[in-house]
Order: C-alpha cells, then structure tokens, then sequence
C-alpha cells in the first residue's frame, strides 16, 4: 500500500510540475537561460534521478566517444528527458529495456528514447505530440494526462532544437525511436560562449577541491580563495559573476566579506554556505547582501541549481525598469536600484530590491507566496515560504513606520501578500504582520 500512495503522488508530482511548466512556455513566462552543457551528463543525471522512482523497465545510457555539448536551458532539457521517459515507460512492456542513444549525426547531437511498446496506427502518428493526446483506448495502460511529449516538444522548439518519431514503420512503439536533435555547437566554427565565473571561498581545501570540481565539471569557470582576505584581493584584481562564500571562516568572517564585496561588486551573486541552519544567520547573510544560501549538508545537484539560479536573475533584462515611482512617503529609482523614504535613501541588498520592485509593479492584487517566490527567486523555488517570510520580515523593518502593522506590504492569511499604497481611497487598513 506504502509503495502505490509513494507512486501515485510522484505521478502527482509530475502531472502538476507538467501543468505549470506547460503554461508559463505557452504564455513565454519562461525563457530558456541557454549555456553550453553536456548533453550526456544531463541525460545520465536525469536517469539517475527517475531510476529512483518505482518502475519495471530497465532504464540505461548508450552514448558515443564524441562531445555531445550544445547551447540549451539544463533544468528545461532534464524536464523533457523525464517526460519522454515517462512516456517511454508507460507505454512499453513490464521487463523490458528504455534505452537513451546520444550520438552526433551531421552536426547536431542526437538524443533517441527507444522501448518496446504498442503499436502505434499509422493515421495516429503524427498527432502524438498534441496536447492532451492520448492514442485510442486501448493502448491506455495507466493513469496519464497526454501531456508528456507535448511537453518534450515545446521545450525542444523553445531551445532550437527538433523532436519527431524515427523512421516512417507504421507498426513502430510508442516512444520506440523519440529522437531530439540538437544544433551542435563546438566544432562548427562558432566561439563558444564564456563561461560563467565563480569564485569559490571556503577555509577548508579539501571542501574547495569538491567544489571546484563539481563547478568545472558543470560549465563553469572557477577560482579559490582560503580566506575573506584572499577573496577580497581577488574581487579587486578582477570581477566574477558569482561568489560561493562560506559564513563561519576563521579571521574574517563570511558575512563580514559578504558585505565588502557586495559594496565593491554590488552585481556580483553572492550564495552562501553554513552548517547552521538558525533563522539568525540567515538574516545576517541576507541582510549583508547575499542572493542566496545553502546549508551544509547539501548535494551539489542542489548547490549548481541555486548557483544557475542566481545568475539568471542577474543577468535577467531590465531595460523597462527605468524611471521613478513615488508611492506615499515612498520614492524608487528602478533604473538605479534605489530607495527612498521621506527623502532618505533606504539600503536594500540586490533580493529585496527585487521583491520590492515585484510587489510594487503589481500593488493592489494578492500575490501568492508561490508566484512571488518564482517571480523573483526563479521557477526552481515554490514551496519556501520561510525563506520569502524572512525577506519579507527585513524588508518590513526598512520601509514600514511600524513594522509589526504594516501599511505597505499586507498579509493576505494563508494566500500571500499584497503591496498598498497607504495614500489609495481604499478602506482596507493595515494588516498584522506574520
């Protein structure tokens, strides 16, 4: 009985992660943050992970000696790989093999899904790839949505690449030849793109050579520094994108770098690293600047996508931002990044100035805890609302007269929160604060 409930709610799981995703690539709310990745090592660790859930087939890899890098968004090309998988195992018989095939063929990488399934009638191929498809009622073996490869295949169009059934056999399996080709970047005489720098801080070597290696091997360009002394000779000898920072270092202390670098490199992404996981260092990280933060034990799975994640943000357009809005006794210059209450300037770290630029854009609506995290944190995060409390308790001690009956950022109980301005006719007061 355990094992059915633990499989029926990942299929849960997957059919709301599905739902989301598919809406936001229709309404383009998502858009691709595209890197030079390994095409191998995403569809390996997407294997890894799916192996895990319960499952009668027998999943592997077969890749050849060539690269297989391509320019594509990894938490969009893991989405579709699960998809097809999804599929390909549903479709096919108990026992049988789900093969990934990764090769080059005339310059594109070449992923191909391949099972043993049912037969798919000739007048039904090509609508496969429609939403909500879900071929005739014989061929249904389990619960489904007859999203997955609509899905798979929005995702493929919106990172350039193609997604079709392999060759014209009108007997061929359900996802028995799913092929997803890839322009191939190196090689075809285009410069690759620079990777992202990160600028690794840990007093422990052993730690930094993990990390290190774990970063390089997922595209990034990376340095060390054993102390904050150290990291901060090498923010000023030259910039980084993102620096992963211990808090608890002997000498100078995490935050105490934290906030040196963020005054001398205040669009540099900043993540944290603690044993601790009290509520006060979290606030002492946030509030000196940091974008972001990870609580040892971690699996570096996690660590590369919150990493990933702060770099979208920063490198995400803000060119409509600019101009100056005055809202009560509230002033905020978007284009410069700063604040002002009654004439004098407010200090926000880069994620408040975020949050309070999300809830400004849209005052008056109720904003949910899980739209607000992925508005402004990204489409990684959802279910943190501790996390989006603290920013919001922090944010609340800057801009509110009385922070514990705010007039600007109100609670909407067991919904999220709305941004007022206090000068509006609307009767609705101020709301106690969480």
């Amino acid at each position: 009985m355990t094992e059915i409930v633990e499989s029926e709610a990942a299929r849960l799981s997957r059919l709301t992660t599905r739902l989301i995703r598919t809406a936001r690539l229709e309404r383009e709310e998502i858009k691709p943050w595209m890197e030079l990745i390994d095409v191998s090592s995403v569809v390996a660790d997407t294997v890894d992970q799916y192996a895990r859930l319960p499952t009668e087939r027998h999943i592997s890899v077969v890749k050849n000696g060539y690269s297989s890098e391509v320019m594509a968004d990894p938490e969009l090309l893991r989405l579709a790989v699960s998809q097809l998988l999804d599929n390909a195992c549903k479709y096919s018989t108990p026992g049988s093999d789900v093969i990934l095939g990764i090769t080059r063929e005339e310059g594109q990488v070449v992923v191909r899904v391949s099972s043993s399934g049912f037969p798919i009638p000739a007048a039904e191929r090509g609508r496969i790839f429609e939403r909500f498809y879900r071929g005739v009622d014989g061929r249904r073996v389990g619960p489904g949505s007859g999203l997955g490869l609509f899905v798979a295949r929005k995702i493929a169009l919106a990172l350039g690449g193609s997604i079709e059934l392999d060759g014209d056999d009108p007997g061929a399996a359900m996802a028995q030849s799913s092929v997803w080709r890839f322009p191939f970047q190196r090689g075809s005489g285009t410069t690759s793109p620079q990777p992202s720098s990160v600028l690794v801080v840990d007093d422990e070597a052993a730690l930094r050579r993990t990390l290190r290696a774990s970063l390089v091997t997922s595209g990034f360009a990376v340095e060390e520094a054993g102390n904050g002394a150290e990291a901060i000779v090498a923010i000023q000898r030259r910039s980084f994108d993102l620096v992963l920072l211990d808090v608890n270092m002997p000498g100078m202390s995490g935050v105490e770098v934290c906030r040196q670098i963020r005054a001398v490199a205040p669009r540099t992404g900043i993540v944290m690293v603690t044993v601790r996981d009290a509520e006060e260092d979290k606030i002492r990280a946030l509030d000196a600047g940091a974008d972001d933060y990870v609580t040892k034990p971690f699996r570096f799975r996690e660590l590369i996508a919150r990493v990933r994640a702060v770099l979208r943000r920063l490198h995400a357009d803000t060119s409509g931002e600019q101009g100056i809005l005055q809202n009560g006794d509230l002033k905020m210059d978007f284009g410069h990044r700063l604040v002002w209450k009654n004439s004098e300037e407010i200090r926000l770290s880069p994620k408040e100035f975020d949050l309070l630029s999300y809830l400004w854009k849209n005052q008056g609506a109720p904003l949910t805890h899980t739209k607000l995290l992925r508005a402004v944190w990204g489409p990684e995060y959802g279910n943190e609302l501790e996390y989006l409390r603290t920013y919001v308790r922090m944010l609340r001690k800057k801009i509110e007269d009385d922070p514990a009956k705010p007039c600007y950022i109100l609670t909407e109980p067991w919904v999220g929160y709305r941004f007022r301005n206090p000068s509006d006719d609307e009767t609705v007061g101020p709301s106690e604060a969480e």
